[in-house]
């Protein structure tokens, strides 16, 4: 290559970049999109599968979807006849005929993601009627994940990506902490499948955007505390813990717009005044909707599905305490942040450095209210899942019982490591690389190949990811490409992203070589003491893969990592 040839290599690259800096955030909201979008890990009652995944968690929320749009009524019972479900996740009120007992039965879970869906899907239902398409139980499913949970994650995690800016003042920093959130956290897998823990993690993160930034003057920034307070309304109405998240976000509304209405005098305290009926008003239209819900179903505006169980299991774990919490454990404390199985320190490492973000705000008195609250949160979700008796929430991918605290422990994250990367640089990149890349192999495997993750497997990243990757046992993808084509395609720009993280930003090269280096070492040393730590069960993992074989209804992607595989089983 000659001088002029590498000058107009250069003169590209820079004109590229200039680009991309430019349009930063519409380049990500795409990256999170094809993402999010591309492969469909559905398994539910799939055309040509041997074998039919039930997941209520997910079902009993589309079954009651179609139970009120199509069949213009709450309860399930009509719907269930058309559309057969196990009574896993099935709350029943009794009634009785005669002597004869029946129960009119009704979703075992929080109504929000229901309320969410229903004006689309009836939208969707109206338009298939008029043409007279009926469509599969299957695309019904798809049609209330896309609403419900994919493309809502997707708004909040460009928020979040806002958020980061607003503490890194180092570029690369936001977009590495962006591509851990969105492919190394609990954020992926809940975002792909129906359920209410993205939503509600990414609303709450949204409301408190929405207050840190005390946007606009006189109706407009009401108008926005409104839509703060009814996005903290909403994420309770999806997942009823949330209320602890909610709670620290109107107490942090309280002390913040204290500290201003003192510095304006009688007028900061009446507009204040405003700006909280305005929050209040936002937080009452959900929660309402959620009170008279109950009402409407089980009799008492704080009366809940909880109250009315059908599965033996939870009504054992509800008598041994009020909604199932008791006295605090170790055992679940441990196993929720630690262990293999479900520890999210083991899917999510970075998330081990929120300290640092504590010490930076008290040190630096930057965002010392905030790093108050996030410690405050996670305190409350830490000692509320020590208490809780069903602390492993069923197949699952990581604790989904604190994912509201993701969003929380990654911003301290962020503020730490920004402070550190204007003192020590070096250190800031190793430990964004190295716990940033070990994140997201923990994670985004398990999220697309299979984000229902058995209770019974004590490794679950040795005995299911890691074999379904090497495999190649990738799900259906949107656009109906064949397995190994589109496994390569979203393997291409996953890598990128993982390339980018390695190797981006402005730091020397020197810098960069040293962080893939350690990173790798980490990586590898990681899985070798899990492996060590609790080896895999080795009839485990071919029970599973056996199991996902007769779910699947693609061919594997590739077999060049089978033998790598088999020797891992073995």
């Amino acid at each position: 290559m000659n001088v002029s040839s590498r000058w107009r290599w250069r003169d590209l690259r820079a004109r590229v970049a200039t680009r991309l800096a430019r349009h930063r955030s519409f380049v990500v909201l795409l990256f999170t999109a094809f993402c999010y979008l591309f492969y469909v890990p559905l398994f539910e009652n799939a055309p040509k599968a041997k074998a039919n995944l039930s997941s209520p968690n997910e079902l009993t929320r589309v079954l009651h979807v179609i139970a009120i749009v199509e069949h213009g009524e709450l309860r399930l019972n009509r719907a269930m006849r058309d559309w057969w479900l196990p009574r896993t996740d099935l709350a029943g009120v009794p009634k009785w005929k005669g002597k004869r007992r029946t129960f009119d039965y009704y979703p075992g879970k929080s109504p929000g993601m229901v309320f969410l869906v229903v004006p689309f899907y009836y939208v969707y239902h109206t338009l298939n009627e008029w043409i007279g398409r009926v469509p599969e139980r299957q695309e019904k499913i798809r049609f209330c994940r896309l609403v419900g949970s994919t493309v809502p994650t997707i708004a909040f995690a460009l928020v979040f990506y806002l958020m980061l800016g607003r503490i890194c003042t180092d570029p690369f920093l936001q977009d590495a902490l962006y591509l851990i959130y969105v492919l190394g956290t609990m954020t992926f897998p809940y975002a792909l499948i129906y359920v209410s823990h993205s939503f509600a993690s990414g609303a709450l993160i949204t409301a408190f955007a929405i207050l840190h930034g005390r946007p606009g003057r006189g109706l407009g920034r009401q108008l926005y505390f409104a839509l703060a307070g009814a996005l903290i309304g909403a994420a309770f109405s999806a997942e009823y813990s949330a209320a602890l998240f909610g709670l620290v976000l109107g107490l942090y509304a309280l002390i913040v717009g204290s500290a201003e209405s003192r510095r304006a005098g009688i007028w900061g305290i009446l507009d204040r005044r405003r700006h909280l009926v305005a929050a209040m008003v936002g937080v009452a239209i959900p929660v309402a909707l959620t009170f008279a819900y109950h009402k409407a179903c089980f009799g008492g505006y704080f009366k809940t599905s909880y109250d009315f169980l059908l599965e033996p299991a939870w009504i054992a774990f509800q008598k041994q305490g009020w909604f199932g919490l008791a006295a605090p454990r170790w055992e679940p404390f441990v196993g929720t942040f630690f262990t293999p199985s479900n520890g999210l320190f083991i899917f999510s490492p970075v998330l081990a450095l929120f300290p640092l973000g504590v010490i930076a705000a008290f040190r630096e008195q930057r965002f010392r209210i905030e790093a108050c609250g996030a410690l405050l949160l996670v305190g409350m979700f830490a000692l509320y899942i020590s208490c809780f008796g069903p602390w492993k929430g069923g197949w699952t991918v990581g604790p989904r019982y604190i994912a509201n605290i993701v969003g929380p422990m990654l911003l301290l994250v962020a503020l730490g490591l920004d402070r550190m990367n204007r003192s020590r640089p070096l250190v800031a990149r190793i430990l964004t690389v190295s716990l940033g890349l070990a994140s997201i192999v923990a994670t985004a495997p398990s999220s697309v190949l299979f984000p229902h993750l058995p209770d019974s497997l004590q490794n679950p990243l040795l005995e299911a990811s890691l074999p379904l990757l090497l495999h190649g046992r990738f799900p259906q993808n949107a656009l109906g490409l064949p397995a190994p084509s589109a496994a390569l395609i979203y393997s291409a720009v996953i890598l990128s992203a993982i390339g980018y993280l390695l190797l981006g930003g402005r730091s020397r090269s020197w810098r960069k070589l040293v962080g893939v280096l350690v990173a790798l070492v980490v990586v590898v040393s990681g899985a070798w003491a899990l492996r060590s730590w609790m080896p895999p069960d080795a009839q485990k993992t071919r029970d599973f893969l056996a199991f996902h074989e007769r779910l699947s209804i693609t061919k594997p992607a590739w077999g060049i990592g089978r033998p790598f595989a088999d020797e891992l089983i073995k």
